[in-house]
């Protein structure tokens, strides 16, 4: 978290687009997958809100997205 609020420090725009890229292995590896992208986006939006910052935050996906039905 530490390198999060560090990185984001008087910044006003986070562009995050950040993710495990490879849909098949997320479904084998759930768990990293996890990890990696909630964990990930969730320590943003902390850092945010830890600092108190009006920082702006988008939020790209890509065409990686899986469906399990």
């Amino acid at each position: 978290m530490e390198q999060v609020m560090a990185a984001i420090k008087g910044v006003k725009w986070i562009f995050h687009q950040a993710a495990f890229v490879s849909a098949p292995l997320s479904i084998k590896q759930p768990q990293v997958s996890f990890e990696n992208n909630l964990l990930g986006t969730f320590n943003i939006f902390e850092a945010v809100r830890r600092q108190g910052s009006l920082a702006r935050i988008i939020f790209a996906s890509s065409a990686a997205l899986s469906l399990i039905i």
